[in-house]
């Protein structure tokens, strides 16, 4: 199948004027495809995403907020609770310990057996 002279210049000339096309940059294309919406529809898509991203930056800004306010309050309000928790477990452990020692092993899991009666 051997094409034609007028068909194979036709074709030349169309890739001609393809290489003569200058080159569309994104941001070209995008705002030539938004011109096939109608500007209702642009204007609320612009609005929508603007709230949008207000909506996320004030979030953002709430949650850093709440978060310092969450962790500072844990620092000084349940930190020293957890600190004097901590110490009255410690001496009751070494209460138990002085009580194993003075009065033996039973002492430790009974500690009423060892205790003279009044």
């Amino acid at each position: 199948m051997a094409s034609s002279p007028t068909t194979s210049s036709a074709r030349i000339d169309e890739l001609e004027d393809l290489d003569n096309i200058e080159d569309e940059t994104i941001t070209e294309r995008l705002i030539g495809l938004t011109e096939m919406f109608p500007e209702s529809f642009r204007n609320f898509v612009c609005a929508t995403t603007d709230l949008t991203i207000k909506g996320t930056k004030k979030l953002y800004s709430f949650g850093g907020s709440a978060l310092w306010i969450v962790s500072t309050s844990f620092t000084v309000l349940a930190l020293p609770l957890i600190f004097e928790v901590e110490r009255a477990q410690a001496e009751e452990a070494e209460k138990q310990q002085q009580r194993q020692i003075l009065l033996g092993p039973g002492a430790a899991t009974n500690p009423g057996l060892g205790v003279p009666l009044r």
